[in-house]
């Protein structure tokens, strides 16, 4: 009600004046004046009055009809998480063997199977199998997504020679959610691709999938790897589209117990997972098997504090059973990014607008707000010999982070080094959370991280003007 105020206020600025007109003429003289006054001031207040009860009898009719705006976008997010519960998984009572049966049909089935040997199993050695194996579906960087969309536009011939489709998807070049197919509901999907955001040649190859950024790419970053909407280096690399996008394990994951048990090792332990899906950096241990989870060894993970804060990651879903940290018990490699910010916006993850104002508060927020959250996180998934790179997002990040752990920790533990990913980084200690005294007189004292690396991608690194 206080617009209607203002412009009532302004509405009846107007009458000193008429009063004073009429002391000066008379009441008759200025009685036609008056009366057009009074009819225009009444029905302007009506006017007004009519607009306040239009406004508010729309506000009541959206609570009142089913049908609304508000309670469709209700349902929407109603039905989106009763249908994500639908995909957690309820633990067994008894946990099944891949290899050992359980049952006396199982036994007598086993018996009979092994009177039929499989060449490729009993003649070829485990050694030779897993190498097998690590070609077709190894030593990669793989994307997993589960999101509540329509279905992706798949298509199976490009619209153009030389286009670049990646795992058929049509198309990033497009409006935006143009690759997703309007006639279709929308769902909780999963999808999977190998990720093509490098090419073949050129960047070092690392460990476990992971490539080096050098020669540099704006493109090559994971939080502005764009296979999910369709684009990648596909062209060269090698093999016939669109296969040679996808990870194509399915089938010999179906073969039988053996190949499962040994393919799903070879696809966990041997490549880097992409995760940037809001709802797998929540709760995966409530979508994926815990001992899945505990196979992988590398993760990447892009974070976007506005979708999910820092605080709730894999914390699980409400009434998720517990579980013992660390989740990912055979984490080797660890990278957490975030996604850029663009001029005006809020970052999420400090609280403060982008552009900064001040290198002062952009420390205590990285360094009372945003570090404490990352250490949480990572005592529940990371086992403390895991080697962890945090990207930042913004060269203002490295560069108080760098000052501050200088001044802090002093510079034989805070020395500037290139990255093995590309770019720069710098060590942070993690703070103890128990005394001296405390894991004296512990019979085990727990085993903390040391620490890890604060890193900066090589696009924004400024070196004059940071620390000399």
């Amino acid at each position: 009600m206080a617009s209607l105020r203002e412009e009532l206020s302004d509405l009846f600025q107007g009458w000193p004046p008429l009063w004073a007109r009429c002391r000066r003429q008379g009441l008759v003289r200025s009685l036609p004046d008056l009366a057009l006054s009074v009819g225009l001031t009444i029905a302007m207040f009506s006017f007004f009055i009519l607009l306040e009860v239009w406004d508010f009898s729309r506000l009541a009719w959206s609570f009142i009809n089913p049908r609304s705006p508000r309670h469709r976008e209700r349902r929407e997010r109603n039905y989106e998480r009763q249908a994500l519960s639908k995909l957690f998984l309820v633990a067994p009572d008894h946990s099944v063997s891949l290899f050992a049966p359980s049952t006396e049909d199982e036994r007598a089935g086993k018996h009979r199977t092994s009177l039929k040997p499989c060449l490729l199993f009993d003649r070829v050695p485990i050694e030779v199998r897993r190498h097998i194996l690590l070609l077709a579906f190894g030593d990669r960087t793989l994307h997993m997504d589960l999101r509540f969309r329509k279905r992706l536009n798949l298509v199976l011939e490009k619209p153009y020679e030389g286009w670049d489709v990646h795992a058929r998807i049509l198309d990033y070049l497009t409006p935006v959610d143009a690759q997703l197919l309007a006639s279709e509901s929308s769902r909780w999907r999963w999808f999977g691709c190998v990720c093509h955001r490098f090419p073949p040649e050129g960047p070092r190859h690392l460990s476990l999938g992971r490539r080096c950024n050098n020669p540099w790419n704006h493109f090559r970053e994971p939080d502005i790897d764009r296979c999910l909407d369709g684009a990648g280096e596909c062209n060269k690399w090698p093999d016939k589209w669109p296969g040679k996008c996808q990870i194509g394990v399915l089938g010999w994951l179906l073969a039988c117990r053996q190949a499962y048990a040994e393919g799903v090792e070879v696809l966990y332990k041997t490549n880097t997972i992409h995760i940037s899906s809001p709802v797998l950096l929540r709760c995966i241990q409530d979508l994926i098997p815990r001992q899945r989870l505990a196979d992988m060894t590398s993760l990447e993970l892009v974070w976007k504090p506005k979708q999910l804060p820092l605080r709730l990651g894999f914390t699980g879903r409400k009434g998720s059973p517990p579980f013992e940290a660390p989740l990912f018990l055979s984490l080797r490699h660890l990278r957490i990014s975030f996604y850029r910010l663009v001029y005006g916006e809020i970052d999420e993850a400090t609280g403060l607008q982008w552009p900064y104002e001040s290198q002062d508060e952009l420390s205590r927020a990285l360094h009372e707000r945003l570090f404490p959250e990352i250490d949480s996180v990572l005592e529940r998934i990371a086992p403390p010999s895991a080697d962890v790179v945090v990207s930042c997002s913004k060269w203002e990040w490295y560069e108080v982070v760098d000052l501050h752990l200088l001044e802090k920790q002093g510079p034989a533990k805070t020395q500037l080094q290139r990255a093995e990913i590309e770019g720069l980084k710098c060590w942070r200690e993690t703070p103890r959370r128990t005394s001296a005294a405390e894991a004296e007189h512990s019979q085990q004292p727990p085993v903390q991280r040391d620490g890890y690396w604060i890193h900066m991608c090589f696009e924004d690194v400024h070196l004059d003007s940071g620390r000399e």
